[in-house]
């Protein structure tokens, strides 16, 4: 990770493969954790509808979130974190869970390099640049 001569921020291809790497890391820990957990036991996965469960408990966390920074509130749990903070990592947890199952099926699905390849895609996107970005009807937010 670098700063060019205009003051930018860039990644060269050893920070994006350590970014690959750490992605894949948090996925293998989160997932392992949920299995020894048993979270997965007797969950049919081959049911789409269980799929999107998952996915929604993914949506839920971000909720949290929200509401955490709507009532600025700590965590329950760990009161030395606001709330938004912790909701934020539920959603790393849950994402890597999540993807974690997904390779159970599909050994070849890589999320660290889908992470790098979805940021190497958004570094070439005219609507996230600040420019287009105010213009009228453009990504505000």
């Amino acid at each position: 990770m670098a700063i060019d001569g205009n003051g930018k921020f860039f990644m060269d291809e050893f920070d994006y493969e350590d970014l690959r790497e750490a992605v894949n890391t948090l996925v293998y820990f989160t997932h392992r954790a949920a299995l020894e957990s048993g979270w997965w036991d007797g969950y049919d996965w081959s049911d789409v509808h269980k799929q999107n469960t998952k996915v929604t408990l993914i949506a839920n966390e971000v909720f949290e979130a929200q509401e955490a920074i709507r009532v600025d509130s700590n965590d329950n749990h760990l009161p030395q974190y606001k709330g938004v903070l912790t909701e934020l990592i539920d959603v790393l947890v849950r994402s890597g869970d999540t993807l974690g199952r997904y390779q159970d099926d599909d050994s070849s699905i890589d999320p660290g390099k889908i992470l790098v390849d979805k940021m190497k895609y958004n570094e070439r996107r005219t609507d996230h640049r600040p420019d287009e970005r105010k213009k009228p009807g453009g990504k505000r937010f």
